[in-house]
């Protein structure tokens, strides 16, 4: 279960990612183009990670580093410009 700090920080994420959608949306003659998202990269193994003191199951799964590169580049495309404004959560099986 995710702490609270992590919950609390997330939430401002997704208020700052809304607000400057908003701020840099269509409407706007500045900025017609911009699209503006937060991507959460999925649980990727790192040298971080090991060294955090953190025990992972022998069977647990971890993304690769290609997932969220390629779901950034497809947000990127200008396929995706409905998604402005919102959080994406790059995890394998949830894309």
């Amino acid at each position: 279960m995710p702490s609270i700090a992590w919950l609390n920080l997330s939430h401002l994420v997704c208020g700052l990612v809304l607000l400057f959608s908003s701020i840099l949306c269509p409407t706007y003659l500045e900025y017609p183009n911009v699209s503006v998202f937060a991507l959460h990269p999925g649980e990727i193994k790192t040298q971080m990670a090991e060294e955090s003191g953190i025990v992972f199951p022998d069977d647990y799964i971890f993304d690769t580093l290609q997932l969220p590169a390629v779901t950034m580049l497809y947000l990127t495309s200008g396929h995706l410009n409905w998604l402005s404004g919102k959080s994406v959560l790059c995890v394998l099986g949830h894309v």
